[in-house]
């Protein structure tokens, strides 16, 4: 009888460890895939600012130097392009402040 009982106990403490251990497996497998997730949206971040950065500053180059053209050949269109001009730097500044603000929230989390 005694012996029974040490088998069952034997058993559910096996059962118990198991049970732990698999605890800890999705427990880690689960960070593990957050980790995963968080590594793929800092880099569509970095890809996105970087594209959207160099197109900006070409779409700023090539404004300016229409910028001059018109206001040498027409100057009644120079208007309308610096405020396209304006338009694109406020973009431009409201991006940069966009991304300041996503890579301070990810240097929060990576702190937590």
């Amino acid at each position: 009888m005694q012996n029974q009982v040490e088998q069952k106990l034997k058993e559910q403490y096996k059962i118990e460890r198991e049970l732990k251990e698999a605890r800890d497996m999705l427990r880690n497998l689960s960070a593990r895939i957050e980790s995963l997730r968080e590594e793929d949206k800092i880099r569509t971040s970095k890809k996105i600012h970087d594209e959207l950065g160099q197109s900006l500053t070409v779409l700023q180059i090539n404004l300016a130097e229409l910028g001059n053209f018109m206001l040498k050949n027409h100057a009644d269109l120079f208007g309308k392009i610096q405020l396209i001009c304006n338009i694109v730097d406020g973009l431009i500044q409201n991006t940069q402040e966009m991304f300041k603000e996503l890579n301070l929230m990810q240097q929060e989390r990576e702190r937590s």
